[in-house]
């Protein structure tokens, strides 16, 4: 692809994709969260290939078409919550020259969804529940959890950049 069209068609396909991994996620009893974290990717793809803006559009017709389509919303509020906009902020966070900078902002960034996912859970938006144990687990259990994603999600973007770039031009 070639010259206008190609921004906006690669980030199309990135939305739909995400959009049909977020409606599959929402299909099976466990996976929610992997589904949701994997649909990601498709957004870390728009990035990659077509630059913050079509990023960020990429995100906004995924989470609309998950939400809209799939019979669980679960997924979808979890794609809302962190997975779908989390790459563009990686890729700004990330620029900073200071490591410990970079990790404040992270944790700032996970704090923020905890506090929301919290509030969202009680109002019982997009079918989120709190689990029983102590709020205080969960959150830890979360931190933790948020900062091996971000490991794994670097490398692979990495392995997107190494081995499918290339073949998408």
């Amino acid at each position: 692809m070639r010259g206008k069209a190609r921004k906006p068609a690669v980030s199309a396909l990135c939305a739909a994709l995400a959009a049909a991994l977020l409606i599959f996620g929402s299909m099976l009893p466990t996976g929610k969260i992997a589904f949701s974290a994997v649909a990601g990717l498709a957004t870390a793809a728009a990035l990659i290939e077509c630059g913050y803006l079509y990023a960020v559009l990429e995100f906004l017709v995924a989470a609309a078409m998950g939400f809209i389509l799939a019979p669980s919303k679960a997924p979808a509020a979890m794609f809302c919550l962190l997975f779908g906009w989390y790459p563009v902020i990686k890729s700004l966070v990330e620029k900073l020259k200071s490591r410990a900078a970079e990790y404040v902002l992270k944790l700032a960034v996970i704090l923020a969804v905890i506090g929301a996912f919290f509030v969202l859970a009680r109002l019982g938006v997009g079918e989120l529940s709190l689990p029983d144990t102590s709020k205080l687990a969960v959150a830890g259990a979360a931190i933790i959890g948020f900062f091996a994603y971000d490991f794994c999600f670097s490398g692979l973007i990495r392995v997107y950049v190494r081995r499918v770039r290339g073949r998408m031009k």
